[in-house]
């Protein structure tokens, strides 16, 4: 419960919304409020849709959900820490009267605000006073202008980008499939009929290769069985590599730099120099810790795995995915120089030292990308030749074998269909 008092990101990156702009603003305008670790930031989400599926039944449900941002990233967004405190059942759609229903979990919301619950602490078996605010409600534009007028202590609307992103995907694929999912006009068709239209025949023939990655199928141009998660991997993953065959450099541009967009904002971790421009940094200046007094000992003993994770992220040795159909074995990492390394992993060392302190490595195969046939980088996607690797032996990094697991950033490879040969592969980074 008090993971968010401690657990701040001190690299300038944005892993929980306790490391936002908006959250550290509250705290400092409530200081009573903050100086409580144990007090509950949530966050509501409310969004209608039709139980019944593509039925045509005229019904509508909305569930309004809390959850709670005092615990770590892996927790807070877990279907254990919702709450579900409506359903909301109608006919029609109850969005014009849902003021109506939300009033009594709004009352409730400003006692514990103001007044506060007592409860008792599991763990260091003491009695206080728990308060609660609600930072923000997510929700499309629809549900936005709805819940505008329900606003208390400035309280921010923020858009479900998933939502958002999911019904940009649909229209993109009917646009350039030319099905009833584009939002296009007549006029508008006919704009592109005599210009991008007549460059993109192939791109049918392209995305039925990319689409098999997520196991769904195309069926009269229209793409069947999509989930919200599939169209997020495909305009964050796949439509960048499909659109490079096809569409001609102007239309190109702009559509990697829009699946671009979505893909940095939908990541699990947002670098805030995306998000805006740092006005300062600190300097940090560097002390003799704990952790390297340990490491000047030296390793007390050290172990060999295949799996572990680092950041969150799953990472696996490459031998074990021969006859699996996922990836987790793909890195990334640069050189002193700036030089670009793209492998797989091969081994994972656990370095254990003093007090408990650890320390693990990574030991990847690096393809041999040097020379421009065999690494390309165009509107921000980089295609690579695996077909050899780096000589070990002579190379010139062979007495530097092991890398930090924390300077490693988990990629996976996904065949390149704008190129002839199996060679080929677009990497593709995991943001995390």
């Amino acid at each position: 419960m008090i993971w968010h008092h401690t657990g701040w990101s001190n690299d300038g990156k944005i892993y929980n919304p306790v490391d936002g702009r908006a959250c550290q603003e509250f705290d400092k305008r409530y200081p009573e409020f903050t100086n409580e670790p144990r007090n509950v930031h949530l966050g509501l989400a409310a969004d209608g849709f039709n139980p019944f599926g593509n039925m045509n039944q005229s019904y509508s449900m909305w569930p309004i959900i809390l959850t709670m941002y005092n615990t770590p990233p892996c927790l807070c967004m877990k279907e254990s820490s919702f709450m579900l405190t409506l359903l909301i059942p109608d006919l029609k759609s109850p969005i014009k009267d849902i003021d109506v229903f939300l009033k009594p979990l709004v009352e409730e919301l400003k006692m514990l605000l103001d007044e506060g619950v007592q409860m008792r602490d599991a763990a260091t078996n003491t009695i206080f006073t728990m308060c609660a605010t609600l930072l923000w409600t997510i929700n499309d534009y629809p549900a936005s202008s709805s819940l505008s007028g329900w606003s208390g202590q400035e309280l921010k609307h923020n858009q479900d980008a998933m939502h958002v992103q999911t019904n940009v995907s649909k229209s993109f694929v009917g646009t350039l499939l030319k099905n009833e999912n584009s939002k296009d006009t007549q006029k508008a068709r006919e704009d592109l009929e005599n210009g991008v239209f007549e460059t993109i025949y192939g791109y049918k023939r392209i995305t039925t290769r990319l689409i098999n990655h997520i196991q769904i199928t195309l069926s009269n141009q229209l793409i069947e069985n999509v989930s919200s998660h599939d169209y997020h991997i495909l305009m964050q993953r796949l439509q960048p590599i499909g659109v490079r065959a096809v569409l001609p450099t102007n239309a190109l541009t702009a559509i990697i730099d829009l699946c671009t967009f979505f893909k940095k904002i939908c990541a699990w971790t947002l670098d805030v120099k995306d998000m805006y421009c740092l006005s300062s940094r600190k300097k940090v200046v560097p002390e003799c810790t704990n952790e390297l007094k340990a490491l000047t000992h030296g390793p007390l003993n050290a172990f060999s795995y295949t799996a572990c994770i680092v950041h969150g992220v799953r990472c696996v040795v490459y031998f074990r995915e021969l006859r699996r159909t996922t990836q987790n074995s793909g890195g990334f990492t640069l050189g002193e120089d700036g030089t670009p390394f793209y492998g797989q992993l091969a081994k994972i060392i656990q370095l254990n030292y003093l007090s408990g302190y650890s320390v693990v490595l990574f030991h990847c195969k690096w393809f041999n990308t040097s020379g421009k046939r065999r690494s390309v980088e165009k509107n921000g996607i980089v295609a690579i030749d695996i077909s050899r690797e780096w000589y070990v032996g002579n190379a010139w990094y062979d007495g530097d074998l092991y890398i930090l697991a924390a300077q490693v950033k988990q990629v996976f490879y996904i065949q390149d269909p704008s190129r002839n040969g199996n060679n080929w592969r677009v990497m593709e980074d995991v943001h995390n």
